[in-house]
């Protein structure tokens, strides 16, 4: 039977004691170790630091990055007319907010006639984050608003939003 070797004075080792996967996946240097005489699986302090500061770096990273991904793209807050309205007259305004700054210049508001046809209309933004347009003439149908905003980060978001003219 093979002799343990003893454990350099120059190095604090601690003891581990898991199965061979675990060993394998955690600590790549094992093998090495198990090669060079140790019988038994002796991990130097060192390497365990650095793993417990890797997990925390990760635990903290992952939800900062899931954070920053979810609040990349623009939401709709508020829309006027709401989805499924039920509007009267033959003129509305639409208002569009949204839950960060819009890039005006490369942003559309689009109006889908009963008969499937499509109208530009022209935006204007009073405040950040607010489209506006208005639309005159509308028979009674069932119309659509289309609309496609970039986002100041530089995402962009579509939706459309339906509803009914009476």
């Amino acid at each position: 039977m093979k002799k343990s070797r003893p454990i350099p004075d120059s190095w604090h080792y601690c003891q581990f004691y898991a199965n061979p996967r675990a060993n394998y996946a955690l600590f790549v240097g094992v093998n090495r170790l198990r090669a060079s005489g140790y019988t038994s699986v002796e991990v130097p302090v060192h390497r365990r630091l650095l793993l417990r500061l890797a997990s925390v770096a990760l635990a903290v990273l992952i939800p900062l990055t899931l954070s920053t991904l979810a609040s990349a793209h623009a939401i709709l807050v508020h829309a006027v007319p709401a989805s499924h309205a039920t509007v009267t007259g033959n003129a509305i305004s639409i208002k569009l907010q949204f839950n960060v700054r819009i890039d005006i210049k490369r942003s559309r508001i689009a109006l889908v006639q009963p008969d499937k046809s499509q109208q530009l209309l022209a935006v204007t933004e009073s405040t950040p984050g607010l489209l506006e347009a208005q639309v005159s003439g509308l028979k009674s149908g069932d119309y659509t608003i289309r609309w496609q905003v970039l986002a100041s980060d530089g995402h962009i978001t579509q939706g459309e939003i339906p509803f009914k003219v009476i």
